[in-house]
């Protein structure tokens, strides 16, 4: 394995190579938690030192956590650590958690690098689905696996593989369609292999995809989105407005084009069954044999523009960019072509600015990432209320020293909020923009 390191924030990894290396979880000897086990109430427990072991599978030794809020108002986090997925839920927004409930006995090989982290979301008849990779093999091949709740998380089933798949899947996304419908993305490598098979050096990885039409139970037909993705960079799956139920996602993902140059790709779903040909969103030029280990944001707002953001190393520029689709390419058909503006860079000079998070909720849309200050990471974050066209500056939310997770940006109450977990302050749900007093927490 060729690998490079790259200067970047203190407690986060820069680390580029063919694949993220497997956190062999440490656990307690012969600690089994059971599988689907009910919620109890508790507070959440206090955050590690940022210089303390940290080898419990509790949310405080997480090195990342997704929220999802779910119909009834909630919020729910997944995570991983020490070789346990678990969950665990708030009534307060965020201020105090029910005690983690692990969905799986511990398992040393699972897949938590820079930007693999276990999923949740919340489907519109209240079903939980939460999703993640643990790896099969010591060459970088992993299975999906999949646990639901039906009963408001009360219980959650026993892990499945959502997916049929004979070599390799890693990275998942997931995103509830306007029909109730759930889609499932992943990052295969069984093109690949059987290339390889053939005697054709290739690599990289395809974008894969399902749709299941019972919250998760089940899923379709596997069909891929591309025959070319980076193997180790997050998927970004985003919905348009939802006025209609014909309402199909997009994709963004890093390709891999001729050439060995990662740069970008949107992915339109043409119906429910098919996606449009990848087409590229900048021409970056960041010829590369190996993976950056950072994928894209994307975010949709009501007038249907996308906002995308990301971070390349390429020939023809470096950093942290942004760009959102012309109001005057806005597709008539979902197979047509979506031209962007010119990307605009995100950041300071030499505050190392990356791990980008977007969101739009109506025609205001929020871009937060990552950058380092003073010794500090901090987050920050600015908006804009005309569909991105001009933004605010930009404002410092949140700071930490040590160890935390990638941004993410979740509606709370038809407002943005920032979730974010550091290794020093544990979890935090913190206002990007002011909420209304008679908004839920």
């Amino acid at each position: 394995m060729h690998a490079v390191f790259i200067r970047g924030l203190a407690g986060w990894s820069m680390l580029v190579g063919l694949c993220a290396t497997p956190a062999l979880a440490q656990h307690p000897a012969g600690s089994q938690p059971p599988v689907g086990s009910g919620l109890a109430r508790t507070t959440s427990p206090a955050p590690a030192a940022a210089t303390e072991a940290c080898t419990e599978p509790a949310l405080r030794c997480a090195r990342s956590a997704t929220p999802a809020f779910a119909p009834d108002g909630r919020l729910w986090l997944a995570w991983i650590a020490a070789g346990v997925v678990s969950v665990a839920v708030s009534d307060d927004g965020g201020q105090h958690f029910s005690a983690a409930q692990p969905l799986a006995a511990p398992d040393a090989m699972m897949d938590s690098g820079p930007d693999a982290r276990a999923q949740i979301v919340a489907t519109p008849d209240g079903t939980l689905v939460v999703v993640w990779a643990t790896f099969k093999d010591r060459a970088w091949n992993a299975r999906l696996q999949l646990s639901r709740s039906t009963d408001g998380g009360a219980h959650f089933s026993a892990p499945v593989e959502p997916v049929t798949n004979p070599v390799s899947a890693r990275f998942p996304a997931m995103l509830p369609g306007a029909q109730g419908e759930l889609y499932l993305a992943w990052l295969d490598k069984r093109l690949v292999a059987a290339q390889r098979r053939d005697g054709r050096a290739t690599d990289g990885a395809s974008l894969a995809w399902a749709r299941s039409t019972d919250a998760g139970a089940h899923f379709g037909e596997v069909r891929m989105a591309s025959n070319a993705s980076c193997e180790c960079c997050r998927i970004a799956l985003a919905l348009p407005p939802q006025d209609t139920p014909e309402a199909l996602p997009v994709m963004v993902f890093r390709s891999i084009f001729p050439g060995s140059v990662r740069d970008h790709a949107r992915v339109a779903f043409t119906s429910r069954a098919q996606t449009a040909t990848p087409t590229p969103i900048a021409d970056d030029r960041w010829v590369t044999s190996v993976c950056p280990h950072q994928g894209p944001a994307l975010a949709i707002d009501a007038a249907g523009i996308e906002h995308v953001a990301w971070f390349t190393g390429g020939s023809n520029r470096q950093g942290l960019f942004y760009a959102r689709s012309g109001e005057v390419d806005r597709p008539a058909r979902p197979d047509a072509r979506v031209s962007f503006i010119e990307p605009q860079p995100v950041g300071v000079a030499g505050e190392h600015a990356a791990r980008p998070a977007l969101i739009a909720i109506g025609n205001r849309v929020w871009l937060a990432w990552k950058a380092l200050v003073d010794g500090e990471t901090v987050v920050k974050v600015k908006g804009s209320t005309d569909n991105g066209r001009q933004w605010s500056e930009p404002q410092v939310v949140a700071r930490t020293r040590g160890y935390s997770d990638h941004p993410l940006l979740i509606a709370r109450g038809g407002q943005a909020a920032l979730s974010w977990l550091t290794r020093r302050e544990g979890y935090r749900l913190l206002d990007v923009e002011p909420r209304n007093p008679e908004q839920r927490p």
